[in-house]
This record gives C-alpha cells, sequence and structure tokens, in this order.
C-alpha cells in the first residue's frame, strides 16, 4: 500500500478522535449519527481492504469498528441515564452481553468473508 494511504489513514485517524473529544457537547443525536457515518466509512474501508488482500489496514479497521460498537453501547447506557433511567449492573449485563454477541457474530462474517 502506497504511503499516502497509510497517511490518510492516520490524518482520518486523528480527525475521528477530535471528533470523539468534541462529541461530549453533543447531543445524544448527532453523536448516534457520528457514530453510524464513521461505521459506514470503516465498512467500506474494511471491503475495499479485504479486496486488496491488505492485513494491515483490514486490522485496523476491525479494531475500530469494534471500539465503534463498544461506544455505541455505552451512548445507549448513557441515553438511559439522561431519560431519567437507573441504569442497574442487570441492564448493564443486558447491554454488555448484546455486545459481545454482536461483535462475534461480526468476526464469524469475517471468518467466511477474509
Amino acid at each position: 500500500m502506497p504511503v499516502n494511504s497509510y497517511s490518510s489513514l492516520a490524518s482520518q485517524l486523528s480527525a475521528e478522535k477530535h471528533q470523539r473529544r468534541r462529541a461530549s457537547t453533543l447531543s445524544f443525536d448527532e453523536q448516534i449519527r457520528m457514530t453510524i457515518q464513521q461505521v459506514k466509512r470503516y465498512k467500506q474501508r474494511l471491503s475495499d481492504a479485504i479486496a486488496s488482500e491488505n492485513d494491515m489496514i483490514q486490522d485496523q479497521c476491525i479494531d475500530q469498528l469494534l471500539t465503534l460498537r463498544a461506544e455505541q453501547t455505552a451512548l445507549l447506557l448513557r441515553k438511559k441515564e439522561e431519560d431519567g433511567e437507573i441504569v442497574t449492573p442487570d441492564i448493564i449485563a443486558v447491554y454488555t452481553k448484546q455486545y459481545y454477541e454482536d461483535c462475534q457474530a461480526f468476526l464469524v462474517s469475517l471468518d467466511q468473508v477474509i
């Protein structure tokens, strides 16, 4: 992969870190929308990396997609708290279980593609 591709990935990661820092001031809907946009970008980048057989970019995209799914879980739990709901350990366990199941399904589907 050319150096420019690595530079553009590093620039994108840096920009997304800045967006995440800024995200705490955004509304829930804006944060979810931003997360969904990032997921779409990384899915496309992963698809491109699979097509070009670039393992390094594939690994980075997979890591980012799993991180974004974790952020989505945290956002959903934070939204429950903001809505006045009490977030009990049982509720956290349900969301955590769903996160693990989603990640497992994602990784299984990748095994079939890669």
